[in-house]
């Protein structure tokens, strides 16, 4: 990663967490901010997918609850709450799995204000360096 590469990135995510300062905040931003950049990128569609799934599954959930409740078999009724409760799990796993990925990303990003720090730290360094980019052993003995 070159140093112009690095500060830009970390420029952006500066700018980006200082952007959303409304609700609940996060070090890297607000988690509104947090729920739309997990929206884009090379995994966004996964993650449009996985809420997407959520909501169907939600909604089969509180189809199987309502049926449940109104019907007067012992089976049916079992297994129209096993029908909901399974759901419930899969709603349950696809959010586990989203703040997951939104996690990732916050630490990715953190990753990337690491390596910016580090070269603007190895940019202002005077340590001679020779033609491949190695340290210049500039003292006695072996390096």
């Amino acid at each position: 990663m070159s140093l112009s590469s690095a500060l830009a990135l970390a420029d952006r995510d500066r700018t980006t967490s200082e952007a959303g300062s409304s609700g609940v905040t996060h070090e890297d931003g607000s988690l509104r901010q947090m729920f739309s950049d997990s929206l884009r990128g090379p995994r966004g569609w996964m993650v449009k997918v996985a809420l997407a799934k959520g909501l169907v599954f939600y909604a089969f959930g509180v189809y199987c609850a309502v049926c449940a409740i109104l019907t007067d078999d012992v089976r049916s009724v079992v297994l129209w709450s096993l029908g909901a409760l399974w759901s419930i799990a899969v709603v349950v796993s696809v959010k586990l799995w989203w703040w997951n990925e939104m996690n990732r990303r916050s630490i990715l990003r953190g990753l990337r204000r690491e390596a910016a720090a580090y070269a603007r730290w190895e940019s202002r360094r005077s340590i001679p360096r020779r033609a491949g980019g190695d340290v210049a052993w500039t003292g006695g003995g072996a390096p």
